[in-house]
């Protein structure tokens, strides 16, 4: 009587690190790929007579137990994640704690553009964010002769997030803080304040896109010595909208002045006189020209070039110079002392310029910035990483929010007798903000502000008071006068006898050859 024998059917398993085999796991199910030998048969199944593609049951259960894990480990680190923010909120807490006397908002809190909202899915933070005004980069306009750009993707990011500062600025002093954009594409298109507002920086070269690419990087490259192509830093871009604010108020009547903060300090005596002063020449005229709280349209631009005018469209060699309409400063000298309630012909729009550390923002400096945005003349500020800059509006606790420029939109054909276009009106609009922890933002940065009259700047004025009262480092300085400009002393003066003798008390000798003996 013959022995039975027996073969032992080897049950296919995942190839775990300590067990390989030729199956593999994928996404929670497990194929099977037997090695085939050159002739076509199985070399292991063959040889070991059990047929790999049988699945048994107890496999089944493995998947089971192996995705039951999975979750686990899932949820474990959803909640190691969870447990860190709230370690990161109460480090937060404990570093502004010291900062007592200033606005520092909960980490639950909302904050836009110096309003408190009670989260993301508030109704009325959506609203303002969506009215929030989007410039991005564009492709094919123009190009900007004598160069050969016809798009500003990679290194126009700073000059749109100025632009997007300059339009939240513009849009409260045309149609208030509490203005929002229609929800329908069409009421958008004929909201003339609106299209007029955003007509402002179409990138054209011409006088009723006076903030257009093509006039910025001109009066760039004679400001601040920039060429087309270059990046640009906040206080260089701070620079040039001053340039382009000022042809905006005196050419067109924008009646709303910029000041750049010089050295992080405010002098209120300097913003006085730009306030006060109607126009360094034809005051009257030009008073008489402006219009109450209306965006300019072109009816109240300068005419273009003969060629232009007549409909043959714009020699390259003939377009808006922004260099020759850039009025002087005003020349009226500083007073001696503040004036206590001055008259403004113009409101104001502050940017100051900061620079903040090194490499990144020191906590105390950190807590401030994100105390300006709730100040309620706060337009944001311009800043972000090292050559990625974005346009912030606000902050949910420690978290900034912000507009990023870096996506490429076409440019919106404005001879079209529909300009705008629905296309063009929808690209105004950001789906979403950018975020950025306040702790990795880059320490160049410049901050905004809009004040429609002298109250609005005193009551600002108050507030930083306050918050510089407890001790802690200030972002920057408001002083009431300017300093008088340290007189140079004569070149051609070597021997300073006045001064050798004021610190000595005696008078200096000189020998017999006319040299000095100290």
């Amino acid at each position: 009587m013959s022995t039975p024998s027996f073969r032992l059917a080897f049950l296919p398993l995942p190839s775990f690190p300590c067990l390989p085999g030729p199956r593999r796991w994928r996404g929670g199910r497990s194929t099977a790929r037997p090695t085939q030998a050159k002739g076509g048969t199985d070399k292991r199944g063959a040889s070991r007579g059990w047929d790999i593609s049988l699945r048994h049951p107890a496999m089944d259960y493995l998947e089971r137990e192996y995705i039951a894990y999975e979750q686990r480990m899932q949820r474990h680190e959803e909640v190691e994640e969870r447990q860190e923010q709230r370690r990161d909120q109460s480090r937060w807490t404990q570093r502004a704690g010291s900062l007592s006397s200033g606005p520092v908002s909960p980490p639950a809190l909302v904050w836009l553009l110096g309003r408190r909202y009670h989260g993301l899915e508030d109704a009325s933070w959506r609203g303002d964010f969506s009215s929030l005004i989007w410039c991005s980069y564009r492709r094919d306009f123009p190009r900007l002769a004598p160069y050969r750009y016809t798009t500003d993707a990679g290194w126009g990011c700073m000059i749109r997030a100025a632009q997007m500062i300059m339009v939240q600025g513009l849009k409260v002093h045309f149609l208030g803080r509490g203005w929002r954009v229609p929800h329908k594409l069409e009421d958008r298109r004929r909201c003339r304040a609106f299209v007029d507002l955003v007509s402002l920086f179409v990138d054209r070269p011409a006088m009723e896109h006076v903030y257009s690419l093509h006039n910025f990087t001109k009066v760039g490259h004679a400001t601040v010595d920039k060429l087309p192509g270059e990046w640009y830093g906040p206080a260089a871009a701070s620079a040039v909208l001053r340039d382009l604010a000022a042809v905006h108020r005196y050419r067109l009547a924008s009646q709303l002045a910029l000041v750049v903060a010089k050295n992080e300090v405010v002098y209120l005596d300097d913003i006085d006189r730009h306030c006060s002063v109607a126009s360094p020449q034809d005051a009257g005229e030009e008073k008489d020209e402006a219009h109450d709280a209306t965006v300019p349209s072109e009816a109240t631009a300068e005419p273009l070039d003969p060629a232009a005018a007549a409909g043959g469209g714009e020699p390259e060699s003939l377009f808006f110079d922004p260099l020759l309409h850039i009025p002087p400063e005003p020349t009226a000298p500083p007073p001696s002392e503040p004036v206590t309630n001055p008259t403004w012909d113009a409101s104001l729009l502050l940017l100051i310029p900061l620079r903040l550390g090194l490499e990144s923002v020191p906590p105390e400096h950190a807590a401030r910035i994100l105390a300006m945005l709730e100040l309620p003349q706060s337009i944001g500020f311009i800043g972000g990483r090292p050559n990625h800059a974005i346009y912030f509006f606000g902050h949910h606790g420690n978290e900034l929010h912000g507009l990023d420029p870096h996506t490429t939109q076409p440019t919106p054909e404005v001879e079209d007798e529909e300009f705008p276009s629905l296309e063009f009106l929808a690209s105004l609009s950001c789906p979403r903000p950018q975020k950025l922890r306040v702790d990795r933002l880059d320490p160049s940065l410049a901050l905004g502000f809009y004040f429609r009259s002298w109250e609005d700047l005193n009551q600002w004025h108050e507030c930083i008071e306050e918050m510089a009262k407890d001790g802690g480092p200030m972002p920057f300085r408001v002083e009431m006068t300017t300093p008088a400009p340290a007189e140079d002393p004569d070149p051609l003066d070597l021997t300073f006898e006045d001064d050798i003798e004021a610190a000595t008390g005696t008078n200096p000798v000189e020998d017999e050859d006319g040299f000095l003996l100290i």
